[in-house]
Order: C-alpha cells, then structure tokens, then sequence
C-alpha cells in the first residue's frame, strides 16, 4: 500500500527537480515620442512601431493584459544599436521578451511583447 503511494509521489519529485526550464530573458526598450510611433485605438490592434535605424521599423503588437504601470523604473534599457543585432539574431528558440517602456506623467508604463507578436517592415 505504501509502494502505491510513495512510487508516484517519487516520480513527480523526479520529473520536477530534473525539468529543464528555458530562461526568458527580457529585453527593455525606452520609447522616443521623436521617432517612435504608438497606435492604440480601442477594437483594433495595439502596436508599437520602434525605429532601429534610419527609416526601417520594428512593430511590437502587445496585448491589454501585458501593460503595467510603474512609478520608478530601474532596468537596463538597450540602445537601438544593439536591439537591430538582436532582432537580427532573433529566432523563436531564443524565448525573448519584448517590453517598452513609455514614460508619461510621472509613470511609466510597460508594455510587453512576445515573440510571435513582433514584425519587421520598411516605412
């Protein structure tokens, strides 16, 4: 009777020490109202449009459910220089998370993008 109880709780002990797990790693991207484009309207779909170099644009669709706000930010932000040889680098295996950052007010808010949401065009 104890064989039938401990064999299945050794087994997920098993199963949950030795899972391997990907590690996210989370990129963070500072909004430039110069540059950047945000639309946002309600019933359609809301994206950003972030400028690697002269005219070529990422867009980064997000979800209502990803923004959150936050009234310091302390994150390391990348410079366009190094998001354009990320994003050329980029595959879905890589388990990448997109968040930009928009300052407004005295808050900033975060809006995060996955892989699958991003997309790559000229302007």
């Amino acid at each position: 009777m104890k064989t039938r109880i401990i064999l299945p709780i050794a087994f997920l002990f098993y199963i949950t020490i030795f899972s391997q797990q990907k590690k996210i790693d989370t990129v963070y991207i500072k909004y430039n109202n110069s540059i950047d484009q945000h639309y946002n309207k309600k019933g359609k779909v809301n994206y950003f449009d972030i400028c690697l170099y002269n005219k070529i644009y990422k867009r980064f669709q997000y979800g209502t459910s990803g923004v959150k706000k936050a009234k310091v930010f302390t994150k390391k932000e990348i410079t366009r220089k190094e998001l354009y040889q990320i994003i050329q680098t980029d595959s879905p295996n890589k388990n990448l998370v997109f968040i930009i950052i928009k300052k407004q007010n005295n808050l900033y808010y975060l809006y995060k993008s996955d892989y699958i949401f991003r997309t790559i065009r000229d302007k």
